[in-house]
């Protein structure tokens, strides 16, 4: 950018809107990995390029639409997000380490971004790029920290599936109701016997080891059966889990029933807890034992 002009020019409002959707659409990659392919991108800045195109025809200016174009991106990426978080629930039974928070923080950094992007195309400030230049460095390695260093969820369901056998009776297609309900009573008695929940780490596709279908199934199964995900319907458990310790051993402390029940932390049990109950571990507690 040229910081003696006096307004800024297409060329450089272009190049801005392409850096807007660069940083918008870099954290798809953490929650779709090779979601974003030369093909979708292309589709997703066409319509800048008309937007540039046409203000070159047409003597009315569209520079406010090609300065605003890259949040139209912002719902894709909330869109994005929640099929993530969706997926991460169907599969695991612990979302600690996959927690989608920090694009929440990084969506206010870009809107301070486009905030100070406004103010360049309306200011003539000479040092009018210098905060835009420090803002995006900021988000770029706040994004690239996030992204590097966390869990890799379609790695760990891989690795976890190519470490398991194959079922020899591997169903594929849905099965007849019937067989539905003795699969669920199977299921059942499974999960109260072996109590697998425990352990944090317990995923969908560990189910393999007493129903034998594969993973997406598993999902349809859970669904269609318990009317929730797998991750809502393993905390069932957990929760159930933890009432009848405290009722059998009173004095145990929240700490020590959130992780024999498979929490990950007391904090998580308890907003699982109040979210299946209705009231908090320790205000359930009370009502069972006044004293």
């Amino acid at each position: 950018m040229d910081m003696s002009a006096q307004h800024i020019t297409t060329i450089e409002l272009l190049l801005g809107n392409l850096l807007g959707w660069l940083l918008l659409m870099y954290p798809t990659e953490a929650v779709r990995p090779g979601w974003l392919s030369f093909r979708t991108g292309l589709w997703q800045v066409l319509p800048m390029y008309v937007l540039v195109g046409l203000d070159y025809l047409i003597p009315l200016s569209l520079r406010p639409l090609i300065a605003l174009y890259p949040f139209a991106l912002i719902p894709l990426l909330i869109t994005h997000v929640r099929t993530y978080k969706n997926w991460c629930e169907e599969n695991f039974s612990t979302l600690d380490a996959f927690d989608v928070q920090w694009i929440v923080h990084y969506l206010w950094m870009v809107a301070l971004v486009g905030v100070n992007y406004i103010f360049i195309c309306v200011t003539q400030a000479p040092a009018r790029g210098f905060t835009q230049l420090w803002f995006t460095i900021a988000m770029f390695a706040y994004s690239t920290e996030q992204i590097l260093y966390r869990k890799d969820p379609w790695e760990m369901v891989r690795g976890r599936e190519k470490a398991r056998e194959p079922a020899p009776e591997a169903i594929t297609e849905p099965a007849p109701s019937p067989e539905n309900s003795e699969l669920r009573q199977k299921l059942d008695r499974w999960m109260e016997e072996e109590k697998p929940y425990v352990n944090p780490a317990f995923q969908l596709s560990d189910l393999g080891a007493v129903l034998p279908m594969n993973r997406t199934y598993l999902s349809h199964f859970i669904k269609a059966e318990y009317g929730c995900t797998f991750y809502q319907f393993v905390n069932r458990y957990r929760v159930a889990e933890a009432k009848r310790l405290k009722l059998e051993q009173p004095d145990l402390k929240m700490d020590e029933i959130a992780a024999r029940c498979g929490f990950s932390s007391r904090t998580v049990f308890s907003n699982v807890f109040t979210r299946e109950e209705g009231v908090s571990p320790r205000e359930w507690f009370k009502k069972c034992n006044p004293a």
